[in-house]
């Protein structure tokens, strides 16, 4: 009886050698590949070399973040700069005189992001030119405007399209 114990023992014995041996063969194998990785991350760099590399690459972020707020910065001031130019544009050409021919007088109308600005009407004439300037707030004129600076307003405001009038069609 004895005998038939211990040779189950002696059997379970073998059994878990053999399964212990199939583990160990499973983390010789994984140890083997995370060894291969290891060694290509360091590619002939030793450890205390590869730390320096990689503080490195930290303070070339840190830098690169700097230089993007500084670029962020920047593009917000021209951005603000950029609030009160000139960006919206329409000109109307026109004869102020029957007798003066040419379309050398004009009006033009000059407005920023927020439609506020100007509009300008040179009226040419024999004895001379004189110009006008009314202001342009939101769109919308603080004095009346004559039929050429409403024209030339529209343009404007409608980003430069071709408007179309009972005289002529203008650009």
């Amino acid at each position: 009886m004895i005998r038939i114990i211990f040779g189950i023992l002696l059997g379970l014995l073998l059994i878990a050698l053999v399964y212990l041996f199939y583990v160990l063969q499973q983390t010789k194998a994984k140890v083997s590949y995370l060894e291969r990785r290891y060694m290509k991350l360091l590619q002939g760099n030793s450890v205390a070399n590869m730390e320096t590399i990689i503080l490195k690459r930290f303070a070339e972020i840190d830098i690169l973040k700097k230089s993007t707020r500084t670029v962020a910065d920047s593009l917000d001031a021209i951005g603000d700069a950029c609030e009160n130019a000139i960006q919206k544009v329409g000109l109307v050409k026109y004869d102020a005189f029957e007798d003066i021919g040419g379309n050398r007088s004009f009006a033009l109308a000059l407005l920023n992001r927020n439609y506020s600005g100007v509009v300008l009407n040179a009226i040419h004439g024999k004895d001379g030119c004189y110009t006008y300037v009314k202001e342009i707030t939101e769109g919308k004129p603080v004095t009346m405007l004559t039929e050429e600076e409403m024209l030339a307003l529209e343009k404007a405001l409608r980003g430069g399209k071709t408007l179309k009038t009972d005289q002529q069609e203008v650009r």
